[in-house]
C-alpha cells in the first residue's frame, strides 16, 4: 500500500504516481489525494483507476495493479 499526499498546487501527484509506479515498487494499492473538484491523474501503465471517492474537498482515487486481487 502507498499513500500519496503531495501539495494540490506544486504538479506533483500525477509524476510522483508513474515514477512510483515505473519502478515497480508496488504490486497492490496505491491511494492518491486530491482536490475534491479536480480529476484523479491518469492511471499509468499496467495499472487501472479502481474507485474514487471524494470527501468535501478531498478525494481519493485507488489505482491497482492490472491483474491484481481486489
Amino acid at each position: 500500500l502507498a499513500f500519496l499526499d503531495p501539495p494540490y498546487d506544486a504538479g506533483l501527484l500525477a509524476p510522483t504516481l508513474a515514477e512510483l509506479c515505473s519502478r515497480d515498487l508496488v504490486r497492490g494499492l496505491i491511494v492518491c489525494e486530491h482536490r475534491g473538484g479536480e480529476a484523479p491523474p491518469p492511471a499509468p501503465s499496467g495499472w487501472c483507476l479502481s474507485d474514487q471517492r471524494r470527501f468535501g474537498d478531498v478525494a481519493l482515487a485507488f489505482y491497482r495493479k492490472k491483474g491484481a486481487a481486489p
